[in-house]
């Protein structure tokens, strides 16, 4: 596909690969071809392209319907052709669940090898109906939604823009002066809630977003390797959306957990375990900032609705909460 353009094919284009019949009792041969797959998804995405599968209900799509929300799969299919030769015109099928590939995402083939004559030519060839988008793009939240806005980071001369989709995934649009803005594509299958946040680190990006299940999950891109799998960093449950700050060599995250007190986790050679900053319940996602050559400023809205302040100084560590001016306000 890194030459789709001298054929016409250009970015956004959907690129069906076409995964044949093959036996799912062996447990080795359905393992190698979901990863194979997967890893067709996540080149086409880089590529910005958008991924399709052809498979039989019995075998292909059978698996990847099984493997849908798997989150240790780097990506799945944007779209689906399906085959079952049984005369009916529609993309719905009892393999595949309504909420799988639901916004215009399939292609039925429901009728096999045949005669037609159009034009006074005969071929042989297969039936399909089709229920598919020019370009998969993720819709807008719904209104009064958790979701803020989207998150940018520059990377050289690239822009890289991440939101939310209303199927839960995280999309990555993507300008780039040579070919300027992609389609929308998914990183992955995790569904998240509320919006992410991201930082440049070494040579590409760190990604952080709030699971569906409450807990913090990243995934990265370096040059040349594209996006990683998503990790997920156990050891507390989160209410409120991640903030990514990059301090030295350092990352540090915060976050506000269910029980509205501030969590922490870094990595400094590894990532330590998370860290509560009690003193104040807040409310919203916090702020952060690299402060002078040896420090980190975090702001937050208690849930009294005044600012509060907490710092941190190299070798004398985190300081108690202060709040911040006497007005009381009221923000996200």
């Amino acid at each position: 596909m890194s030459s789709g353009g001298l054929l016409g094919i250009g970015a956004g284009s959907t690129s069906y690969f076409d995964m044949e019949a093959y036996s799912t009792t062996d447990t080795a041969c359905r393992q190698a071809v979901l990863t194979f797959l997967s890893s067709w998804s996540t080149r086409l995405h880089e590529l910005s392209y958008l991924s399709g599968v052809y498979s039989s209900v019995s075998s292909g799509i059978r698996d990847l319907v099984g493997v849908y929300d798997n989150t240790a799969l780097q990506a799945r299919p944007d779209y689906v052709w399906f085959a079952r030769w049984d005369g009916v015109a529609t993309v719905s099928d009892p393999v595949i669940p309504d909420a799988d590939w639901p916004n215009h995402q399939r292609i039925k083939q429901y009728q096999g090898d045949h005669n037609e004559t159009w034009g006074g030519a005969t071929i042989n060839i297969d039936t399909d109906y089709l229920d598919v988008a020019s370009a998969q793009l993720p819709p807008p939240p719904a209104a009064n939604d958790d979701q803020d806005g989207p998150a940018v980071a520059t990377l050289g001369s690239e822009i890289h823009v991440f939101a939310r989709g209303v199927d839960k995934r995280l999309y990555e649009a993507v300008f780039k002066t040579t070919s300027g803005w992609s389609n929308w594509a998914p990183r992955g299958t995790l569904t998240i809630q509320g919006s992410p946040s991201v930082i440049r680190y070494s040579t590409g990006l760190n990604l952080y977003a709030r699971g569906t299940d409450g807990r913090l999950y990243e995934t990265y891109m370096r040059s040349g390797t594209g996006w990683s799998t998503w990790k997920v960093h156990t050891g507390a449950t989160l209410a409120g959306d991640p903030t990514a700050l990059l301090y030295g060599t350092d990352i540090h995250i915060f976050a506000r957990t269910t029980t509205n007190v501030m969590a922490e986790i870094y990595y400094r050679s590894g990532w330590k375990p998370w860290t509560l900053h009690t003193g104040v319940s807040i409310a919203g996602t916090p702020a952060a900032v690299v402060y002078g050559t040896s420090g980190i400023n975090v702001y937050a809205r208690g849930t009294n609705n005044h600012v509060y302040e907490t710092y941190y100084r190299s070798g004398t560590g985190w300081a108690s909460w202060r709040v911040r001016g006497g007005t009381a306000v009221a923000m996200a």
